[in-house]
């Protein structure tokens, strides 16, 4: 069901009209927010990681699983 269809006919819009003028104001609301973000989806994501990441020592296991990740023999 497309939305042509649901405004150009009126039994269509009675049953889907909450849809409808729900989903344009969530499109309008996604816009808004994506533009006043103006944040750099790489930077958001080095952001998050400082932000998150567990602050300890490395331990020789660590350093270890860290090599096998990145260089598999």
């Amino acid at each position: 069901m497309n939305v042509l269809q649901i405004t150009a006919d009126p039994a269509y819009w009675d049953k889907y009209r909450f849809v409808v003028i729900f989903g344009a104001l969530a499109t309008i609301y996604f816009w808004i927010t994506a533009i006043r973000a103006e944040e750099d989806p790489e930077e958001a994501a080095e952001r998050i990681y400082r932000e998150t990441r567990v602050h300890r020592p490395l331990s020789a296991s660590d350093v270890r699983d860290e090599a096998r990740r990145r260089y598999p023999m």
